[in-house]
């Protein structure tokens, strides 16, 4: 039977985090208070999304563990600028760092910065007084060089290598010490001063430790869920995604350490939450997620993925989804056309993708959510209008309700279509219309939602996807393909990219 969790209720111009600490359940309860140096971690989103981020909770576990003094900033819904763990002033911290894992999550660590009273372009600290400041996370595997223009320093990879020398680094009373010590330790950038190791870190496997949520987070994302670490990196090599790229090589936390965290890790609190959510990238190829999955199931848990390919889907699988109350199933077919769709590497038929529709139907989901992008290399009008009809039969074929969500492709550092040109507003709103009347003519409107994430937010983020040093500073400008091609070559020098993954494969690293 599960416990009633009263979740916090935000009252306008609250001044503690009091409602919403006292509503979390840590899971690892041993982790010591207090510590040097004291330490500000700020993750640059809401409460509910920074707490749905394993990798957060990795990077607070392990710094109290180190014992630091490490406390929670977010950027709402509670008191921006004070610690969520005692809701003391930013300003008691003489270091900051930001666990960055999307570009645009640059511009709200600005903006925190600027609430804050700190210059939030590095160069206008020098001499200030003000703490240091850094960043990590999953930014720095993609293009660390966006950070460049307002940290202090900025950690390259795994923290399970890199917090260690970190801290080591960071403990040292003198701040132009600690920025000359962090220079020469490996794998952080700090700019403007040589660095013997600038490649991004990576953890020949997944700690078992370090797997696993710290906390329950009733007011979190995923509600009351918990979340498992079970694969880093993807061999799938979809064109257009980094995974493969630039999260490479890939590990899996073996099925016995799995198992363990489940049963005694997890086991005692299952009263508390619902669901386990198993963080992969393609949860389908990782070994013995059946046996997993049946072994959660059998304690009474739910179960959710963080990403399901649909070549992945059984009925095994949809009835673990559906067995705490799941009701929407969702697909990202990427394209409406077949053509499209092998170019992107989703090797998805029409009659694949219906097929998966009828069997989520049968296996009583209420809804589908399907995901496409628009500007993809080489898209075509019939392409746009193959949306349309695919969604058409779906509906027809399962008449469940469907909600088509559409985002603007984004190229990235990296990846193969990393060089692709990013649509221009003109287009866009033309394609966007072109998609709307053909999903709506096939489908009409009593079992359709039609979403388009914003044109302006993606805009941004392929103009910090891309960003060299000067480019935050200076404001933010559409990359051409010059500046491309140096930042390309720059990451490449630091073993980023596609073809330093090559090599790196040559090698047999």
């Amino acid at each position: 039977m599960r416990r009633a969790i009263a979740k916090a209720q935000p009252a306008k111009g609250w001044a503690s985090w009091s409602s919403y600490r006292s509503a979390e359940i840590w899971l690892d309860d041993d982790l010591p208070r207090g510590g040097h140096p004291r330490w500000a971690l700020l993750y640059p989103g809401n409460y509910d999304l920074g707490s749905g981020s394993l990798g957060y909770h990795h990077v607070f576990r392990a710094l109290r563990r180190m014992g630091v003094g490490v406390e929670r900033f977010f950027l709402g819904p509670g008191p921006v600028l004070r610690s969520f763990d005692s809701d003391e002033s930013i300003r008691s911290f003489p270091i900051i760092t930001a666990s960055v894992s999307y570009e645009n999550q640059v511009l709200a660590f600005i903006e925190w910065l600027k609430q804050g009273g700190i210059p939030p372009l590095r160069r206008d600290r020098v001499g200030g007084g003000y703490p240091l400041i850094g960043a990590g996370g999953a930014l720095t595997y993609i293009n660390p060089l966006s950070l460049f223009d307002v940290c202090d320093f900025i950690v390259l990879g795994d923290g399970e290598v890199t917090l260690k020398p970190l801290v080591q680094a960071l403990r040292s009373d003198h701040h132009e010490g600690v920025l000359r010590d962090l220079a020469t330790t490996p794998n952080i950038l700090v700019p403007h001063h040589p660095s013997s190791n600038l490649e991004v870190a990576k953890s020949d496997h997944i700690s078992v430790e370090d797997a696993s949520s710290a906390w329950i987070a009733p007011n979190g994302v995923f509600g009351d869920s918990v979340l498992l670490e079970l694969q880093r990196g993807c061999r799938r090599a979809c064109r257009f995604c980094t995974l493969t790229y630039c999260f490479s090589p890939l590990r899996r936390l073996p099925l016995e350490e799995a198992v363990g965290v489940v049963e005694r890790k997890f086991g005692p609190f299952r009263g508390w939450f619902g669901r386990i959510g198993l963080i992969t990238p393609e949860a389908g190829d990782y070994p013995g997620l059946r046996e997993l999955v049946e072994r959660i199931l059998a304690m009474d848990m739910g179960i959710s993925f963080a990403s399901l390919r649909l070549d992945s889907l059984d009925p095994f699988m949809i009835r673990a989804l559906s067995s705490r109350g799941g009701r929407s199933l969702t697909l990202a077919p990427e394209a409406g056309s077949l053509k499209l769709r092998l170019s992107c590497g989703k090797n998805f038929t029409d009659d694949m993708i219906v097929e998966k529709a009828l069997l989520a139907k049968r296996e009583g989901m209420g809804k589908l959510k399907l995901y496409f992008m628009l500007g993809l290399p080489g898209e075509e009008d019939q392409d746009l209008e193959a949306i349309g009809s695919l969604c058409g039969r779906i509906l027809r074929e399962s008449d469940l309700p469907l909600v088509v969500s559409l985002n603007a492709f984004v190229p990235k550092p990296g990846t193969p279509w990393g060089g692709a040109s990013f649509i221009d507003k003109r287009t866009y709103d033309r394609r966007s219309d072109l998609v709307r009347r053909s999903c709506l003519e096939a489908c009409g409107r009593r079992k359709l939602e039609i979403r388009f994430n914003g044109y302006r937010e993606a805009l941004r983020e392929y103009q910090i996807a891309w960003a060299l040093p000067g480019d935050i500073e200076g404001g933010l400008s559409l990359p051409d393909e010059d500046r491309k091609g140096r930042l390309t070559q720059t990451l490449e020098r630091m073993g980023y990219g596609v073809d330093a993954l090559r090599i790196k494969m040559d090698r047999g690293c």
